[in-house]
């Protein structure tokens, strides 16, 4: 894993992917100033979004933006952090498409590479993520727009062992037994 300053004493919580609008750090970005207690990393994002965000949040110290990192490295990120986030608003802006909106068809990769790296996942509650993650089971999931919500399932994964070892087993197995590109393709392939 990648070396994280304040690990083990503060809660490394990590968002994995593009910044553009609904994706993510229109709640980390006020998400972050309630949770003193964390430290939260954005990897990812084009070079301008990046400036954009690191100049909105010029004042919130607990963010890091660690850019574009390669897919390669990124699952050493992900085994860096004690909680992963999936913050996806109800409408998503997608780059370089005639689209407004891809909310209610998006399917983010980073939903498997969170669960096959066992990790406990904060979650929107969305109706195409309800698809492979179920609150309290395999993750938490928050509506969006609810900072407090989010705060609250924070602090529970924060102070509750159990249920961060639970949620991020339960993900890992699902995936192991479901997700991963062989299950899948075996599923496509079976007859009908």
């Amino acid at each position: 894993p990648v070396e994280l300053p304040g690990k083990g004493t503060r809660v490394q919580a990590g968002y994995v992917g593009h910044l553009y609008k609904g994706k993510a750090m229109e709640l980390i970005a006020k998400l972050a100033p309630a949770c003193t207690w964390a430290d939260f990393h954005v990897v990812g994002g084009m070079d301008d979004d990046i400036r954009y965000w690191q100049n909105k949040c010029r004042e919130v110290r607990n963010i890091r933006f660690h850019g574009h990192v390669p897919h390669q490295e990124v699952s050493r990120y992900i085994a860096a952090f004690d909680v992963v986030l999936l913050p996806l608003g109800k409408v998503v802006a997608p780059c370089g498409s005639g689209s407004n909106d891809i909310a209610s068809w998006t399917s983010p990769l980073k939903v498997f590479e969170y669960m096959a790296a066992g990790k406990p996942i904060v979650s929107s509650d969305l109706p195409v993520l309800r698809d492979v993650l179920r609150h309290d089971h395999n993750a938490l999931l928050c509506p969006f727009d609810d900072v407090d919500a989010w705060l609250s399932a924070l602090q529970v994964v924060r102070k509750d062992r159990e249920l961060r070892e639970r949620l991020g087993k339960t993900a890992c197995r699902e995936f192991m037994e479901h997700y991963t590109w062989e299950k899948r393709a075996q599923r496509v392939l079976a007859p009908i």
